[in-house]
């Protein structure tokens, strides 16, 4: 039981680290260019920097 303990101990020690690591600085913000100032082209302009933000954030690009 102890070595378990030290064993947990060691791994809280190892990866709190980790947690408590903040965000990346940009990681949740992107800039997209906006062809003209009609709505469609900013909904479209406004969903594809969404669309780069989950690519960064997530990692995937599917």
């Amino acid at each position: 039981m102890k070595k378990f303990s030290a064993l947990l101990l060691f791994l809280l020690v190892l990866l709190l680290p980790a947690a408590v690591l903040p965000a990346s600085p940009g990681l949740y913000s992107a800039e997209v260019p906006v062809t003209d100032p009609s709505p469609e082209a900013r909904k479209a302009s406004i969903r594809e920097a969404f669309e780069k933000v989950l690519i960064k954030a997530s990692g995937y690009r599917r």
